[in-house]
């Protein structure tokens, strides 16, 4: 009975230590709600690199992802 209290007192100890460092990291500053108002106003240009980039394709557009490949590669058979 000791063991299991002291396994889950460690438990919430843990929990409540990621929480409180998780609390700390995530504060929204007054530098956030500017650059995110200089995004929704169209001043700052958004990135996205290649590999993002097909990702959106494939995700929101998917009958352009399935022209461009196929589901197994085509093996010459070798005689």
């Amino acid at each position: 009975m000791k063991r299991i209290f002291f396994l889950l007192l460690c438990l919430c100890l843990s929990a409540f230590s990621f929480a409180q460092k998780t609390n700390e990291t995530k504060q929204w500053t007054k530098q956030d709600s500017l650059r995110l108002q200089q995004l929704l106003n169209g001043q700052v240009e958004i990135v996205v690199d290649d590999e993002a980039q097909r990702e959106l394709d494939r995700l929101f557009n998917p009958e352009k992802w399935k022209q461009k490949s196929t589901p197994f590669p085509k093996k010459e058979h070798e005689v």
